[in-house]
């Protein structure tokens, strides 16, 4: 794997205020959920699973908003 690409997978990237904003509103809704998830699912691993989806998801947003803005 190239250099370049390996810097690029692996790079930090600022968000300005509009973008921070766009990341905000998404974590409320996906806490949201979330919450929602928590009430109405018993324990188990399908919840667990459900739930680090949740945060895998917020984390490529971010990736998302950061780097394509």
């Amino acid at each position: 794997m190239p250099l370049e690409e390996i810097s690029s997978r692996f790079k930090s990237y600022p968000m300005d205020d509009k973008t921070k904003m766009k990341s905000d509103k998404i974590r409320k809704d996906i806490i949201d959920l979330a919450d929602t998830i928590d009430i109405y699912c018993n324990e188990s691993r399908e919840k667990s699973i459900a739930l680090t989806k949740l945060e895998e998801c917020l984390m490529w947003v971010n990736k998302s908003l950061s780097r394509n803005n």
